[in-house]
């Protein structure tokens, strides 16, 4: 009697635990191409976003570690605008007032005038140049929030590359440190 009950309980729980993975898979028809459709950001959402405000399109895409590099960098380029363009503005009003014949009234007494020419040129390229710079991180910033948009399906794969540090054996020499890579198709 004792067997026949363990036999019953046996098979109960075996039909238990087969029963309930089907049932988990029979739940619903839901099409998986459309539950990943939905979860994915839109690339052009990301870029008008990013271009109306920069690193709201990397918040858009939950990539929030770029959100301080794109500001340190714009604050960078920003103060240095300002630092050329404040010793452009020096040395272009001490140009104007440059009078040969008096040195003393001279802004900058230890400067000729081709002296005070250079300066204010390598001032205004400088700052020039950073305008435009701050022009392309302006750029990158919208460029890289659509990327990072469209590459988000690659995130949903973490599994099928995978990357291991490893000892390789190489022929007949000693074994060397390296890295595996391994793909996983399902």
């Amino acid at each position: 009697m004792q067997k026949r009950i363990f036999f019953i309980a046996l098979i109960a729980t075996l039909l238990t635990f087969c029963y309930f993975p089907i049932r988990a898979q029979e739940s619903k028809n839901v099409n998986n191409e459309t539950i990943m459709r939905q979860k994915l950001p839109d690339p052009k959402k990301a870029a008008l976003y990013s271009a109306l405000l920069p690193g709201l399109g990397q918040a858009y895409n939950k990539s929030y570690w770029k959100i301080p590099i794109i500001y340190a960098g714009a604050a960078g380029i920003g103060y240095f605008i300002w630092w050329n363009n404040d010793n452009y503005q020096k040395y272009k009003q001490g140009l104007l007032t440059y009078d040969p014949d008096d040195p003393t009234a001279n802004t900058f007494p230890n400067l000729d005038e081709a002296g005070l020419e250079r300066r204010v040129k390598y001032y205004r390229r400088n700052r020039d140049l950073l305008i435009i710079s701050a022009g392309f991180l302006y750029l990158l910033n919208i460029v890289d929030a659509s990327v990072d948009a469209n590459l988000q399906e690659f995130k949903l794969y973490k599994d099928v590359l995978g990357m291991k540090p490893a000892v390789l054996n190489v022929g007949n020499s000693d074994p060397t440190a390296g890295i595996t890579l391994s793909f996983h198709l399902n």
